[in-house]
């Protein structure tokens, strides 16, 4: 495969996965709306299960050293499944701003290997 064919893969990959990491935003973006969605996850976990965690912590008669690292894994997880869903969103827009000029480098691409041949 000569050098342009591999460039013209790599850009086709490229694209493609910035459309799946487009896709994944999107479908979490609708998700977002969705009011179970809302109620469960964001409410729910997010918020009242992240602050029941907290206060259990600080309460008197949960202080054993168990408790306290179950309290903190508990936290953590909040944290960290956060973190993920951000993670997808950030994934996805800046994804889409790379996509327009990974597709212009794409035509160049198609436009340079029809004109070799």
């Amino acid at each position: 495969m000569n050098e342009a064919a591999q460039e013209l893969e790599a850009i086709n990959r490229q694209i493609e996965e910035a459309k799946k990491k487009i896709a994944r935003k999107d479908a979490l973006m609708r998700l977002e709306q969705n009011p179970d969605f809302k109620e469960l996850i964001q409410k729910g976990f997010l918020e009242s299960h992240a602050i029941r965690q907290v206060m259990l912590k600080a309460h008197p008669g949960m202080q054993s050293e168990a408790m306290q690292k179950l309290f903190d894994q508990q936290i953590t997880a909040v944290g960290g499944f956060k973190q993920f869903l951000v993670s997808i969103v950030s994934e996805g827009l800046a994804a889409q701003e790379s996509l327009a000029s990974d597709e212009a480098t794409q035509e160049e691409l198609l436009k340079e290997a029809l004109n070799n041949e």
